[in-house]
């Protein structure tokens, strides 16, 4: 079962694939081509190539790829976005758009636009109405609000008009704020464009060639590395570790990992925020470059003289995690899609799972990434170690899944707590496809959910009810369950016929209440329920009724004589009431014989005032047979038979 947020964060394990079956493969895009901008529509996606020129599509996740019906003049295309139907292109003669697959001819938008030459192009969302952003060479940003009919230079406070590359970002703020790299260092605007600001602190290298961002996260490409924007007053660190030196020529965010397009291929950081090592993922590659990278619906796409694709299947997807019904909490069932290395037992044997252990707490906003790498020092202990932007945290191994070449599988999977009042309960899990290398394995997305108890207490047996000095008091038999919270006692001028309909009367945490102002010369009817800490709350006991007559004088409900009653029910199977009457304080005794005579149980042993009495007795622990219960108050003894049948 969800909580009220949903951490759906994806944290992409890349191994070197020592023998296993995943690599890089060549489309059929032209290989004499060089493609550097992408764009997706839901089931499409565009490629701009700045070698021949032109644009052309896929609909197949980029397996196959087309030229668009018509293609645009001096095609030479340097950016590609998507916004409500149409594709928009920058090109070296201004910006053109079209209607899917470029069928109704490309047209020109360059209204208002004091340069031809766009470099890149960005938006608010994919929506009609969208705010509309291009880069330009040598002329700065200017912005769009009529899905491109016309255009405005937004560029006070850019001190280089040499834009590069553009970025948006607008999960924690609102309004959106746009990031502009240049030539001469990167700047951000959080109005639109209507004023921006320099933040060069800590970046080494100032030519900013690719930017990439995702909530508050911002990641810049330069001529000489990566870096990561830690907050507006430190600036950027340098993230380069495992990374070659040199021009980086683009950046892609797939959830907490950071992809990298570089002259020596494609380079993976798991969590972006963390300083881990880059890992190189270039088997397949057809050469040493990756001019551009791209994340499509299942694939990571890389060009270089073509357009290749790598497939992202290969790590499993955590579909939810939801409570297992109608248990006393304690546990979630995972729900995960195979991986794609999941078809025989030499390539993929099982699935670990992983619950997140310390701290929870850290981790509070939607959006908050978690990475991750294993502490080798610690995994013998199946303790992986996760650095991430809000801290470190652990995630232990609680259980493996076989592998049975299934698409879906699911999984029980213990939980620290449950859910209640006063917490929420929320716990975080992630599967790993393990492979038969010990040092291959391929992380799922990290999901939530919480555990609850479902399963409501036991209905409290045995009822009774004494009636003394106009006070009626209330006993039961003791529940057993181990959340109990406590008990909910109803009552009724009426037959209770559910207590659903009945505001409670009163609760207690004792197997006995004293109602000490009950109904005046009429029929009191009471029930008791069971509540555990979750709010389970039971079917209700048997129902009781009471009389109580001048209250004001309470001497007249004393009973007249001493009587001993019949046990009720008899036969039982395990418990029965036993009531008498008291017509004088006495020393009272209740005792339980077997048919030889053998006391088995004392019920009561005290000095007890006139009144009406019930008592319970509880056989499950006897065997069958008939015993025999007898009561001494005073001088005066009785005794009869009851029946204990299993």
């Amino acid at each position: 079962m969800k909580g009220t947020y949903k951490y759906a964060l994806v944290s992409i394990l890349f191994a070197v694939a020592n023998g296993v079956n995943a690599q890089w493969t060549q489309t059929n895009a032209p290989t004499g081509m060089t493609f550097n901008c992408f764009a997706s529509f839901p089931g499409e996606i565009y490629a701009g190539s700045t070698s021949q020129g032109g644009v052309y599509f896929s609909t197949d996740d980029g397996a196959t790829w087309n030229p668009t019906f018509a293609q645009p003049p001096n095609s030479i295309v340097y950016a590609i976005a998507n916004v409500g139907n149409y594709t928009y292109i920058g090109t070296l003669n201004g910006i053109y758009y079209a209607t899917s697959y470029g069928g109704g001819g490309w047209v020109a938008d360059t209204s208002g636009l004091t340069t031809k030459w766009v470099t890149a192009l960005t938006s608010t969302g994919s929506d009609v109405g969208s705010y509309m952003f291009a880069g330009t060479e040598y002329s700065g940003v200017f912005l769009s609000t009529n899905n491109g009919a016309s255009w405005h230079a937004v560029n006070s406070g850019l001190g280089d008009p040499n834009i590069t590359c553009l970025a948006v970002s607008s999960s924690f703020s609102s309004s959106a704020t746009i990031y502009a790299g240049t030539q001469g260092g990167f700047y951000y605007s959080t109005n639109y464009g209507t004023t921006w600001t320099q933040l060069n602190t800590g970046l080494t290298s100032i030519g900013i060639t690719a930017l990439a961002a995702e909530g508050n996260e911002v990641f810049a490409g330069t001529i000489n590395g990566a870096f990561v924007l830690v907050n507006y007053t430190s600036g950027w660190k340098v993230i380069n570790s495992g990374l070659p030196t040199g021009r980086v020529n683009s950046l892609v965010l797939n959830g907490s990992s950071l992809i990298a397009g570089v002259n020596e291929g494609v380079f993976v950081l798991m969590d972006g925020t963390s300083g881990n090592a880059w890992i190189p993922q270039n088997s397949g590659l057809p050469g040493p470059e990756s001019d551009c990278v791209f994340v499509g619906d299942g694939y990571l796409l890389s060009s270089y003289y073509g357009i290749q694709r790598y497939p992202l299947s290969i790590f499993p997807e955590l579909v939810s995690v939801k409570n297992v019904p109608f248990t006393e909490g304690g546990s979630v069932e995972l729900t995960w899609t195979a991986s794609s290395l999941d078809t025989n037992v030499y390539d993929l044997p099982y699935y670990s799972i992983w619950r997140a252990i310390s701290p929870v707490s850290g981790i509070t906003e939607k959006g908050t990434t978690l990475g991750g790498t294993v502490n080798t020092s610690t995994r013998l202990k199946r303790i992986r170690i996760v650095t991430t932007s809000e801290g470190t945290f652990a995630f232990q191994w609680v259980g493996e899944d076989l592998a049975h070449r299934l698409s879906t599988y699911s999984y029980a999977a213990p939980t620290l707590s449950d859910s209640m009042a006063g917490t929420n309960g929320m716990e975080y899990f992630m599967v790993s496809a393990q492979t038969n290398n010990a040092n291959v394995f391929y992380d799922s997305n990290i999901d939530s959910g919480y555990s609850v108890d479902m399963l409501a207490p036991a209905a409290p047996k045995s009822l009774t009810a004494t009636v003394f000095s106009g006070t009626v008091t209330l006993h039961w038999l003791p529940n057993t369950e181990s959340d109990l919270k406590d008990y909910v006692i109803y009552r009724s001028d009426s037959t209770i016929e559910n207590t659903k309909s009945l505001t409670p009367y009163a609760t207690t945490v004792d197997t006995a209440f004293t109602d000490t102002s009950p109904l005046a010369s009429t029929v009191s009817y009471y029930a008791v329920c069971a509540e555990d800490v979750h709010g389970n709350l039971s079917a209700a006991s048997n129902q009781i009724s009471a009389t109580v007559t001048g209250i004001d004088g309470p001497d007249n409900n004393t009973p007249k004589e001493f009587s001993l009653s019949q046990n009720y029910p008899n036969p039982f199977n395990p418990t029965t009431v036993i009531s008498y009457k008291l017509s004088a304080l006495s020393n009272v005794t209740l005792k339980v014989y077997d048919v030889l005579g053998r006391e088995v149980a004392t019920l009561v042993n005290e000095r007890q005032n006139a009144g009406n009495y019930s008592v319970a007795f509880d056989g499950s622990k006897f065997a069958s047979g008939i015993y025999f219960y007898r009561l001494v108050a005073g001088n005066v003894t009785a005794t009869k038979k009851l029946v204990l049948i299993k």
